[in-house]
């Protein structure tokens, strides 16, 4: 700049600039993280990453198997964790695992698992089927 009349020169204009766009770390108040100059352009909401609303996460719970899925079983057949797991309709066989009801049923099956929904228990019993609660 100009001492006199406070102009500024045309070389000094950019590292002046570039002086006022470089951002030193500074923690954020309502966040755990640390700001850095590509955070000079994104919105305040994106900064502060705070969530309002929306729906609670799921607890972590086993996997959710629905009635439709059994239907590679034969009539007859004892439904457990391990036969699900040979079936490859899950992952791993100690985890909790809870039977739903969307899909039918229409063979009869003695179905072993965590737990079932009432509608799921009821669609079983319908199909000639029995349900045992694992502990």
């Amino acid at each position: 700049m100009h001492e006199r009349d406070g102009r500024h020169q045309s070389g000094s204009q950019g590292e002046e600039a570039a002086a006022i766009v470089s951002l030193e770390p500074v923690t954020l108040s309502r966040t755990r993280r640390q700001s850095t100059a590509a955070d000079a352009v994104q919105p305040l909401s994106r900064l502060t990453d705070l969530s309002v609303g929306g729906q609670a996460p799921r607890p972590c719970q086993g996997p959710r198997v629905y009635l439709s899925r059994l239907a590679v079983f034969a009539a007859g057949e004892v439904v457990s964790p391990e036969a699900l797991v040979e079936k490859g309709i899950i992952k791993k066989a100690d985890e909790r695992v809870k039977i739903l009801a969307s899909g039918e049923l229409s063979q009869p099956l003695t179905i072993k698992a965590h737990g079932f929904s009432a509608a799921a228990a009821a669609k079983i019993e319908a199909a000639g089927g029995t349900v045992e609660v694992i502990a």
